[in-house]
């Protein structure tokens, strides 16, 4: 039995008890006892509001916090959204395979997440990190409109950002992406994204999860997947972001800045925009 398909039995009570959604949010967490809640309560206030006539489940993906993250979880909100929380042990190694947003072994987080929403019958699974700071109502509709309303079946984020920041995405994944697929993915590697159920079943089925191959490169991997699979690609438009990345002890947290301090994220539906092929010639 994989850790993930364990994970699943010790949450079945709870599965049954929520027996059905339509839309999965799932938050990525380590050590964000910080920051975890207030992901949570955004998360909740974007879906209640923006997506009334769908039924929303919230799922703590938590990768074995040494600090509170589940208890803050579970205060936050507590007469809001159903919400399940699962707990996976990174390897005492994981910082061998961790992701970029500081959390281990994403890829088991991910994995467990879209088992969740299929077990759900979800028809859209968003996953978001616990360590993201100042996220508003509006984050939801940007990533999961695209998939409910427009049909997207996976959807990676765009944020507005200063010219000098995230350059390894700027000047080396996005340029390369585009010369390979000819597809304008601008955050092929963010740490944001939403999978359709059709999407989000592939994944399940081809995805290498019982391998080391995945390592903390996600990302990466979903983005490549759906663009080699012929499925629809869109960008929400986020604004600006700003998370806390935990230290390897996990004890300790810095703040960082990631995108032009001072903008507004753009509201409602001009969120979505679907990803252009490249013209010839340029």
């Amino acid at each position: 039995m994989s850790s993930v398909d364990s994970m699943l039995e010790a949450a079945t009570e709870r599965l049954h008890e929520i027996g059905s959604a339509d839309v999965v949010l799932a938050v990525a967490a380590y050590n964000h006892a910080q920051t975890v809640g207030g992901v949570i309560d955004a998360a909740q206030a974007g879906l209640t509001t923006h997506l009334p006539g769908e039924r929303s489940v919230i799922v703590v993906a938590d990768g074995g916090s040494q600090d509170d993250t589940l208890e803050r979880a579970h205060t936050a909100s507590p007469n809001g959204l159903p919400l399940l929380s699962i707990s996976y042990r990174a390897h005492p190694g994981y910082g061998l395979g961790v992701s970029y947003d500081g959390i281990p072994t994403k890829a088991s987080a991910v994995h467990a997440s879209l088992s969740i929403a299929s077990r759900l019958g979800a028809k859209v699974c968003a996953i978001v990190g616990g360590n993201l700071q100042g996220l508003t109502p509006d984050w939801p509709l940007a990533l999961v409109a695209p998939v409910t309303a427009d049909g997207m079946d996976f959807v990676t984020p765009s944020h507005l950002r200063h010219r000098h920041e995230g350059v390894l995405t700027t000047a080396v994944v996005y340029p390369l992406l585009r010369a390979l697929y000819g597809k304008q993915i601008r955050e092929p590697i963010g740490s944001e994204f939403a999978l359709s159920g059709r999407f989000a079943q592939h994944c399940l089925a081809h995805g290498p999860w019982e391998s080391d191959a995945l390592g903390g490169g996600i990302d990466s991997w979903l983005t490549t997947a759906a663009v080699c699979g012929g499925f629809r690609v869109g960008q929400g438009r986020l604004g600006t972001r700003s998370r806390t990345s935990s230290s390897c002890s996990g004890t300790n947290a810095r703040s960082s800045r990631c995108c032009v301090a001072g903008t507004s994220s753009p509201r409602s539906r001009t969120f979505t925009s679907t990803i252009s092929s490249r013209r010839k010639g340029t």
